[in-house]
């Protein structure tokens, strides 16, 4: 009896978990937006969370502290052109990414974590 109960809370918590992953699926398809729609948000005054570790240059971006779910993040340099670019659709988001900024040269960058309605950045600079 007790290796029924067993059998039936373990398959009980796989369905559970295959439900949330399937939602959590639709949640982050991709929806057809155009750029032109897209709303560039400073994320300096939002409620995120985004810690440097400027020795060893790197950035840890925590996805959890974001009300959005993020398609891809965007390095560019002062110049404009992309020189990093990392789809992130695919990570949960409860993820903490790392950003290796070690190969940049000195020089300011402005990081853009871009969802499908908006586009969040910060600028960082590489000493």
């Amino acid at each position: 009896m007790e290796r029924l109960r067993f059998i039936v809370l373990l398959t009980l918590f796989f369905i559970g978990t295959q439900t949330i992953q399937s939602q959590t699926a639709t949640t982050n398809s991709p929806t057809t937006t155009t750029n032109e729609n897209k709303e560039l948000l400073n994320l300096d005054h939002e409620d995120w969370s985004f810690f440097a570790d400027e020795e060893n240059k790197v950035y840890y971006i925590d996805f959890e502290s974001i009300k959005v779910n993020l398609s891809d993040i965007v390095v560019k340099d002062e110049k404009n052109n992309i020189i990093f670019e990392d789809e992130v659709v695919h990570l949960p988001v409860n993820t903490i990414y790392e950003l290796d900024a070690s190969a940049f040269q000195a020089g300011k960058y402005r990081i853009e974590l871009r969802s499908y309605t908006n586009s969040f950045e910060k600028e960082i600079t590489i000493r």
